[in-house]
């Protein structure tokens, strides 16, 4: 017996347990639940790292030293030494040709692609989030009207009965409402199932539990796409940006090879003991600075071939630029037209379902007296909640393009 209460015990513990949190959220705190994204979170991480490397790349205007010993031999024709040797090494690059300049402008704009990027995909990110979230609001609102058909249903059925009772009409008047009752049914069960599709969906995208159980509250804010988005805005969407900071890095990266034409002057300096000593002799500490000149004659014409493909690929990021401007003006007026054919067919079934409900309640009113039919009654209910289902579906689409429409217009 205290066997089983310890088992007992032990699953209710289990099942209170593993049993998920219900998590209300509101549309407007999407992008806040989407800091536990764990992709948003590695790519903040990118941008740190994009960041650091702008203080590396500031390291080349600092000089070197480096503190070098050794023990050999050296064996020429004007010495032969052996023993041991150390000194410290320093040297400082003074001119070459503007690379390291160039470097640290490659790591800013290397920074500057990184943080666009990121932008990019929070915005993919946040879309996903949002319409997911939206389809859930559609989805609970689908259902919402199906159960209240069900009720209407119920009491038509009643109303049906009780006409069967005082042999008004047969059977087959129930069984109407009777097939329609189980057609509802099938409906709510595979609601039921999108549902939890979607909150699946949700939970990873806002780096919950599996079980966690996302409640939306409030409403979603109806908005307007407004067809004020200007050919020379394209420039400032977040897509185009990202390209012309690949071809500013490129042409900074052609700079930086060609700099290799220009003669380098270095710094350096030594001190210590520079040649080989005996361990059993001290000569003391030698010296050495100069100041060094390198002028680069020829090198394989690796230099000019880098330079040229750097060029054609500047070239080839141009193309693009005009491009994607092109693809984002299809894009954005494709998606115009399409809010405005959603708008125009809610503007439409709002008149619909306004006509449904005077036909119904005049077909309920004609049922009572006796004139309409069950099937009549049955189709007026059928169309009614038929136009609230596609109005919430027309709402939806309306919603899920202005936000795609707001992803790719902005900046």
């Amino acid at each position: 017996m205290k066997l089983f209460s310890a088992l007992f015990i032990f699953f209710l513990f289990f099942n209170f347990n593993t049993k998920g949190s219900e998590i209300k959220i509101s549309f407007n705190e999407i992008a806040e639940k989407l800091s536990s994204n764990k992709e948003v979170k590695a790519n903040e991480l990118k941008i740190q790292s994009a960041e650091k490397n702008i203080d590396v790349s500031k390291s080349l205007y600092y000089p070197t030293f480096n503190l070098v010993g050794s023990v050999g031999k050296v064996d020429t024709l004007l010495q032969d030494n052996s023993g041991r040797a150390g000194y410290i090494q320093g040297s400082w690059n003074l001119y070459r040709g503007g690379r390291d300049s160039t470097l640290i402008d490659q790591s800013q704009k290397n920074f500057e692609i990184t943080n666009v990027s990121n932008q990019i995909r929070f915005q993919e990110i946040f879309l996903d989030a949002k319409v997911v979230f939206a389809d859930l609001v559609k989805i609970i609102n689908i259902e919402t009207f199906f159960q209240k058909e069900l009720e209407y249903n119920s009491r038509h059925k009643q109303m049906a009965a009780k006409k069967v009772s005082v042999g008004l009409t047969g059977r087959v008047d129930i069984l109407e409402f009777e097939v329609r009752e189980d057609f509802i049914a099938a409906e709510l069960r595979t609601l039921k199932s999108e549902k939890d599709q979607i909150q699946q969906k949700l939970n990873s995208l806002f780096g919950q539990g599996d079980s966690d159980i996302v409640i939306p509250v409030g409403e979603i804010n109806h908005y307007k796409i407004e067809k004020n988005f200007q050919d020379s805005e394209m420039t400032t969407t977040l897509l185009y940006k990202r390209l012309l900071y690949q071809k500013e890095k490129t042409e900074l990266e052609r700079k930086t090879i060609r700099s290799e034409f220009i003669p380098r002057l270095d710094l350096e300096a030594t001190y210590g003991k520079m040649t080989y000593q005996n361990f059993s002799e001290d000569l003391g500490y030698e010296k050495n600075v100069a100041l060094t000149l390198t002028i680069p004659l020829f090198s394989g014409l690796s230099t000019v071939s880098s330079s040229s493909a750097k060029s054609l690929e500047i070239t080839s990021l141009e193309s693009n630029l005009t491009q994607v401007a092109l693809n984002l003006r299809a894009e954005i007026k494709a998606l115009e037209i399409q809010y405005q054919e959603y708008e125009d067919l809610r503007k439409i079934n709002e008149r619909r379902l306004q006509r449904a409900e005077q036909y119904y309640e005049l077909t309920l009113a004609e049922y009572k007296r006796g004139i309409k039919n069950s099937p009549d009654l049955l189709a007026s209910t059928e169309r009614l909640f038929e136009y609230k289902r596609f109005n919430a579906e027309l709402i939806n689409k309306l919603q899920i393009t202005y936000f795609k429409h707001h992803k790719i217009t902005s900046k």
